[in-house]
């Protein structure tokens, strides 16, 4: 079901909504984290029930079709991880380095119901951790975070500042009592 607006429950001492994507020929619903703390988002391969062979296959086809990365690291990360990697990339080994991150474009992306088609993503082949939604994705939202008043749950809503609306506003209302909500709507 399309939606106007974000709006998740907190649980598991997360922000998990399910997260349907398009992208590279696959077609998936999986759950994914709201991370404001993630500067990039991205989905590991293998969260869309994708095989290490076809994994493997993928990254090696990403890298022969010269799609940008960049490598990435995440909080368990250590320093011989990223010395590792350095060694990796200087010999020209991208296949066996895994904390690259390839910029993928979307056919379609939808968090919580919410569509955001055609936005850019990266992709790691041979991570297995949670899909993160960050901020270069949520950068320009409109987010708040709180105990609804209804439902006496901490949820989050967020919409993005241009596909700002009514019932966008009404639920700002409805769960936190902001009155006066000084937002453009359509």
């Amino acid at each position: 079901m399309r939606t106007d607006y974000i709006s998740i429950r907190y649980r598991d001492r997360a922000f998990r909504a399910p997260l349907y994507v398009e992208v590279l020929g696959i077609k998936r619903t999986v759950e994914c984290k709201i991370d404001t703390g993630c500067m990039k988002s991205t989905i590991p391969i293998k969260r869309l029930n994708i095989s290490d062979v076809q994994a493997k296959i993928l990254k090696e086809k990403a890298i022969n079709e010269g799609v940008p990365y960049c490598r990435t690291y995440g909080i368990s990360n250590s320093s011989d991880d990223k010395e590792r990697d350095k060694r990796l990339l200087d010999c020209g080994n991208l296949m066996d380095c895994p904390s690259l991150r390839f910029q993928h474009q979307t056919k379609r992306f939808d968090i919580a119901g919410f569509e955001l088609s055609g936005i850019e993503v990266g992709i790691n082949y041979d991570r297995e951790g949670n899909i993160l939604i960050g901020m270069d994705i949520l950068e320009n939202w409109d987010i708040h975070i709180g105990k609804s008043k209804m439902l006496m749950d901490l949820i989050l809503l967020a919409c993005p500042y241009d596909r700002m609306n009514n019932k966008y506003g009404r639920a700002l209302k409805e769960h936190f009592a902001l009155a006066d909500v000084n937002y453009i709507y359509e």
